[in-house]
């Protein structure tokens, strides 16, 4: 081999081993929180959990983790997180890339989940303990700051810096969306935080300041800052200034996104302003196109409505993304009145579970005994569907009641990392084979009740519950006179599948 092809080879295998793809010798996993509860004096957030969950599905869109290596939780209490953190602490291996994000509210004593503050020591602990050979974390929060500035070396605004050594990046690289005294803000305009819509943004191409279809961590980083700084610099308390704490060793820079998608949106000018794509319902902010040619991002194949804001006007249009490029300037714009939003609402989340009551309690017609129940629940935001089965078993008098309920999370409930629930119920008990008469008549009889029910989760999937019905059964024949029925239940209940965050 000549001097001139060894030297070739030599600086070919040095530049590729200067940008590494970030799963090349290990797992990628995920933990995406997002909680719109804090503590009892903070007013509720409108889109903290919406921008989870979207941060959720542009981490698996772009590749940048598999579904099943991620984990999302929707309004979490303080036991969940650290729970969830524990278990990435046991899954995590020393070759992964573990990606952790949490927004919510916070303070400077740490961030506010659900009546628990989570101190930004013990959060600090949790990330360094993780057997992972890098950890990348985003904290969108007031005064997560914090969460970096008593580490020292806190850094604010690009360009970021990676020590050359000849090892792959490993460590610890913290980015907070406000400074240690700043607040961070949500949009009305966006139904999203400027901080977690350009982190989005980012993801999906819009970072890739090289054009050479990868996400550099540095190109990231730089992208969210500029967006970040530029969204809020009218903001009535100042802007906000991410930071970010770097303890990254290796060479060369970390590609969270080793390839975009073909399907893609590109500006060609700048004539229309800042455009922001949506999916169809327009419900959901999917990306931001800054103002400049070049700006693109990647998107599945699909149909998606873009609305630009060329001044104080609004243009909107229809695109479908294929596999080739689609240029943002050829889409036929129609001019809209500008309203509050860009967007209709934040999705809803629809949840699957299945209710078990292993032991319980019942008190039908003044004859106290024991009870089974299995209920199916769809949740839907605070909202959920229960249809039920339960089967009452005194021996003279056991009887199956089928019931329907409508029942909604209270918000304001923030006890002991419990959800609380009510709702009404209407159902039909039967006898079931070898029951004696109750006093309401034979036959079936329709039943109309009130229930309340408390939920503690145990496990990401799993939780206990509590589940006390009030109810009147209204006889069909014989004596009309309603009887009175107590039921208390207690149980697991599990999360059929992921949630439906598709």
């Amino acid at each position: 081999m000549s001097a001139r092809w060894l030297f070739a080879l030599v600086v070919g295998w040095s530049v590729l081993g200067l940008t590494l793809r970030a799963d090349a010798s290990g797992l990628t996993r995920a933990l995406v929180i997002g909680s719109n509860l804090g503590l009892a004096e903070d007013p509720p957030l409108r889109f903290a959990e919406a921008d989870a969950t979207e941060l959720a599905r542009t981490l698996v869109q772009v590749g940048a983790v598999a579904q099943a290596r991620l984990r999302l939780l929707r309004g979490p209490g303080l036991a969940d997180a650290e729970r969830a953190m524990s278990d990435l602490a046991r899954d995590a291996g020393p070759t992964d890339l573990v990606l952790v994000f949490f927004s919510g509210h916070g303070s400077t004593a740490g961030a506010h989940l659900a009546g628990r503050v989570w101190p930004w020591a013990r959060i600090r602990s949790e990330l360094a303990l993780l057997p992972a050979r890098v950890v990348v974390a985003f904290f969108d929060a007031c005064s997560s700051g914090v969460l970096v500035a008593t580490k020292g070396g806190i850094v604010r605004g690009p360009p970021l810096q990676v020590a050359t050594e000849p090892l792959s990046p490993s460590g610890r690289f913290l980015v907070t969306s406000s400074g240690a005294q700043e607040l961070a803000y949500e949009s009305i305009l966006l139904r999203a935080s400027p901080f977690s819509l350009a982190l989005r943004s980012g993801l999906r191409g819009a970072a890739d300041a090289n054009q050479d279809q990868r996400i550099t961590l540095g190109e990231l980083y730089a992208f969210v800052y500029g967006r970040t700084l530029a969204a809020t610099l009218t903001a009535p308390a100042g802007p906000q200034h991410p930071v970010r704490w770097v303890e990254l060793r290796g060479a060369g820079d970390l590609v969270l996104v080793e390839r975009l998608g073909a399907g893609r949106i590109r500006r060609a000018s700048t004539a229309r302003g800042t455009c922001y794509v949506l999916d169809p319902a327009e419900v959901r902010v999917l990306g931001e196109l800054s103002a400049r040619p070049g700006a693109e991002i990647a998107l599945p194949r699909g149909h998606y409505v873009v609305k630009c804001l060329p001044g104080a006007g609004l243009e909107v249009a229809s695109v479908r993304v294929a596999e080739k490029p689609v240029v943002l300037e050829a889409a036929k714009f129609e001019s809209a009145p500008r309203t509050y939003a860009l967007a209709k609402g934040a999705e809803q989340v629809m949840v699957h579970r299945l209710d078990a009551g292993l032991v319980g309690l019942s008190l039908v017609a003044r004859d106290l005994g024991s009870a089974l129940s299995l209920g199916y629940r769809f949740e839907k935001s605070d909202l959920s569907l229960e249809p039920r089965a339960i089967l009452t078993l005194p021996a003279p008098n056991r009887a199956l009641l089928w019931s329907v309920g409508l029942g909604g999370r209270l918000p304001w409930w923030q006890a002991w990392d419990t959800r609380l629930r009510v709702g009404l119920e209407v159902g039909l008990r039967t006898d079931a084979p070898g029951a004696r008469a109750t006093g309401q008549g034979p036959g079936p009889a329709p039943f109309l009740g009130s229930f309340v029910a408390v939920d503690r989760p145990l496990t990401g999937r799993v939780a206990a519950h509590v589940r006390i019905s009030f109810a009147s059964l209204y006889p069909t024949s014989g004596d009309f006179a309603p009887v009175g029925a107590v039921l208390c239940l207690a149980g697991l209940s599990t999360r059929l599948g992921q949630e439906g965050f598709w």
